[in-house]
């Protein structure tokens, strides 16, 4: 987890000791601690101090709670990798109720599968005939065959972020609407 920092450079603010990043995110140090002791808060040691990146800490507890987690997701800019999209959006499947085991692991290969194949795209150039493709080679389309016939309604050349952030409060009500928006 801890690796020498080399030719980094960690003049600019994005990188904060642990004591900076607990007061920067008003969390206790006890709690960086803890993600990283489960290998969610990557860090690299600078002398005496271990530096954090300041977008890592936001993500590490972000998915510390799945309602963030997938606001956080919904909300993410059109310039984000799909790749990195992807690759949290498996890691928030694993975040998933026990009770929704059944389609836990053809959404992470769904996930893992898009990331692969579509990965160098920007967020805002996925498509959904981009997401049919991944859910067509993986077991998504029957283990969630309702949520494959709605895209497959749709054009493919239709933006794939505006559909999900529709769909989202179908499969999950509690997420509050407004703020998915901002």
């Amino acid at each position: 987890m801890t690796s020498d920092s080399g030719s980094k450079d960690f003049s600019d603010e994005s990188w904060l000791t642990l004591d900076e990043a607990a007061k920067a995110f008003e969390v206790s140090r006890r709690t960086l601690e803890r993600l990283r002791g489960k290998g969610n808060l990557p860090g690299v040691r600078a002398g005496r101090f271990l530096r954090v990146r300041r977008v890592d800490v936001h993500r590490a507890l972000t998915f510390e709670n799945p309602t963030l987690a997938l606001q956080s997701l919904l909300t993410a800019p059109p310039s984000t990798p799909v790749g990195d999209w992807m690759g949290d959006w498996s890691r928030y499947f694993t975040l998933l109720p026990e009770h929704s085991s059944r389609v836990r692991a053809p959404l992470k290969a769904w996930a893992e599968h898009t990331a692969t194949i579509h990965g160098t795209l920007q967020l805002g150039d996925l498509r959904v005939g981009h997401v049919l493709e991944a859910a067509r080679s993986t077991a998504l389309a029957d283990s969630m065959p309702m949520l494959v016939a709605i895209m497959e309604q749709l054009p493919s050349n239709t933006p794939f972020l505006p559909i999900l952030r529709e769909l989202t409060p179908v499969f999950n009500p509690h997420l509050d609407r407004d703020r998915r928006r901002s």
